[in-house]
């Protein structure tokens, strides 16, 4: 058992911190590994017209996924609780209730992502010179989306039960196999976006099956039979309760971003696949940042149970500062290098200057996010999660839309709009500040200690790890998110 956990309580805070985070960011790295490199193939061997179809229809996938998302989590808390519990029939029951909801969802996406997509791209304001790419690729998705939540349904019931290995194990796999799908539709077999789609989905379905395997197949964890396959009433219950918020969270966040996308694609297919570039390196590189404060999280929460406040603030320094000068390093290099890692994905002119000139916009500015995040954490790991997800949400959601909606009249530009995230993030850091301060002068070390106590009674929501460092949505079009520590999509957030 000690060999599988990590004590923070004694040794170089540091040190601590940074084991802590190499494995998440490791992963992460995997994880965003096969959606950075499907994203190169198609815009270098298809064009920018293709790259911006994949690349921009990822709010799309997130708003309606989100929802769905959020149930799996909720499943994976239920069942953790029942594990715990060692309530071998509550258990029984809650998987299958999971799994037959697993059946309903599936062709309940099915259906409105296929139906539903020509409409939603005609929200994003699609350009024409993408639309017909976007539409298949949307739709081929969609169509085989079944493999993507039965995956996020098994890998959370196995989380739920201590085993992370195995879905880890399994995403490896995923990865590897996207990647070859890739090369043999898109290069080989020139099926264009239609490959790029076949590729995802297939790799899914091959992930959700080795899954499926693992839990119900000989010698899985639970024995099923497809007679006894029902609804059962009080998990359902359990399952919805807990999961509801959370989807119903990070689809809001990303029907948000539709806004923000939907206005960069009037400048056309260049700023559209720019924009999309820019999206996969900025989760590349921010997924350190929200490691660092999941760290931080666990961090803090493990010295106020010691009873060592005194490494508190010591512990939230040091972390801020492995987030910075970590991130901002890799930030000044992909800014002296930004037209060469650009020209990776694409090499037409639009999308170069487009993508150079975002990237000038916002990097320098993400300092800001680090620190919003890093605090987010401190604040989580003393037992207060609720006002990390609100200031989050507030700043993403409703402030960036006032500012874009109140802009837009005056500066119907391309800078204006990319903007909107700059000013999301010092919106979320200010606020986060000030409260936190607040908060700490007000409660006080003692008060975190009594706060989080309460928070991980059994059956508290805080102690089922629902907010995430921020409770919000992954860019990733495919899904897939990081699953870490809150279950099956609980990634990091969108900022």
């Amino acid at each position: 058992m000690r060999g599988r956990t990590r004590d923070m309580t004694e040794g170089v805070i540091w040190k601590q911190l940074l084991l802590y985070a190499i494995p998440l960011i490791l992963g992460d790295i995997l994880q965003q590994l096969y959606n950075t490199v499907d994203s190169i193939i198609v815009g270098r061997f298809i064009s920018k017209q293709a790259l911006a179809a994949v690349t921009s229809t990822s709010t799309i996938v997130n708003t309606l996924v989100g929802l769905f998302t959020g149930i799996s989590m909720g499943a994976t808390i239920v069942i953790a609780r029942h594990f715990g519990a060692r309530d071998r029939q509550k258990l029984q029951e809650t998987v299958e209730t999971t799994l037959v909801l697993t059946v309903i969802l599936s062709a309940v996406l099915t259906w409105v992502g296929v139906a539903g997509t020509p409409l939603m791209l005609h929200l994003l304001a699609t350009p024409d010179d993408v639309y017909p790419s976007a539409l298949v690729y949307l739709r081929v998705y969609f169509a085989g989306v079944s493999g993507l939540i039965l995956y996020n349904m098994m890998s959370g019931i196995l989380r739920a039960v201590g085993d992370t290995k195995r879905p880890l194990y399994s995403l490896a796999v995923t990865s590897l196999l996207n990647i070859m799908l890739d090369l043999l539709f898109v290069i080989v077999l020139k099926m264009d976006v239609m490959g790029a789609a076949l590729a995802t989905v297939l790799s899914q379905f091959a992930s959700a099956i080795l899954l499926t395997y693992f839990v119900c197949g000989p010698g899985g964890l639970f024995r099923l039979r497809l007679r006894d396959m029902k609804i059962h009433r009080e998990p359902l219950v359990q399952i919805l309760a807990s999961g509801l918020p959370i989807g119903i969270q990070k689809s809001l966040v990303a029907a948000s971003n539709t806004v923000v996308v939907a206005k960069i694609n009037t400048f056309g297919s260049g700023a559209m696949a720019a924009w999309g570039v820019y999206r996969k390196l900025d989760q590349l590189v921010m997924h350190i940042a929200q490691n660092v404060s999941l760290a931080v999280s666990a961090f803090v929460s493990q010295n106020i149970g010691a009873g060592k406040t005194s490494r508190l603030k010591e512990g939230v320094r040091v972390g801020l500062g492995l987030a910075l000068s970590v991130t901002m390093s890799i930030h000044a290099v992909l800014l002296l290098a930004r037209y060469p890692v650009i020209g990776l994905f694409n090499q037409d002119a639009d999308v170069l200057n487009y993508g150079a000139g975002i990237l000038l916009q916002t990097l320098p500015l993400h300092f800001a996010s680090v620190i919003a995040n890093v605090q987010g954490g401190d604040l989580r790991g003393r037992g207060n999660s609720t006002a990390p997800m609100v200031f989050t949400m507030l700043s993403n959601i409703v402030l960036r839309q006032l500012y874009l909606h109140i802009g837009w009249l005056r500066w119907p530009e391309l800078w204006f709009v990319v903007s909107s995230y700059p000013f999301g993030w010092f919106c979320n850091m200010l606020l986060t500040t000030v409260y936190r301060a607040w908060w700490l002068r007000r409660k006080g070390d003692g008060a975190s200690v009594q706060l989080l106590r309460e928070s991980v009674r059994p059956g508290s929501r805080e102690n089922a790890g629902t907010d995430g460092p921020g409770g919000l949505e992954s860019d990733r079009p495919d899904g897939l998110e990081n699953t870490h520590t809150d279950g099956p999509a609980g990634g990091p957030p969108d900022r």
